[in-house]
């Protein structure tokens, strides 16, 4: 069965006031380290399965991980964008984490500056391993 991760670029913001956003816990840096994660797997080296499956497994841990901290970080309304992502990735069922991405892509458009969004998307087809 093959997977697709399409995961978009971006980049920085943060839902407490109370505490000052640094570049590792604001949104827009979060959503940075979801792009260098997926960047990762796209160029991650497939002749290697075992190798490429280690690559992959680990970006998965590490985006479900980030996706759980920009839960903290982002407004409340991307809850349940963040869940849907958190699931789709975590199962590793890339083509349904396409739409909730999207959310993130708005955000870093609206909030993070032109100079650090990315309107490119990478798309990598995986086979999908239990």
């Amino acid at each position: 069965m093959l997977g697709c991760l399409a995961l978009v670029g971006c980049s920085s913001g943060s839902k407490h006031a109370a505490a000052p956003a640094t570049a590792k816990t604001s949104p827009c840096g979060l959503i940075a380290t979801l792009d260098d994660t997926a960047a990762k797997v796209a160029h991650a080296d497939v002749s290697d399965p075992d190798a490429f499956t280690q690559t992959r497994n680990a970006a998965v841990n590490t985006y479900v991980t980030t996706v759980r901290e920009l839960k903290a970080a982002m407004p409340g309304t991307y809850d349940d964008d963040l869940d849907r992502l958190e699931a789709a990735v975590h199962q590793y069922n890339f083509q349904d984490a396409v739409a909730p991405r999207a959310a993130l892509d708005d955000y870093v458009a609206a909030h993070c500056g032109t100079g650090a969004a990315s309107t490119t998307t990478t798309t990598t087809t995986v086979a999908a391993r239990s």
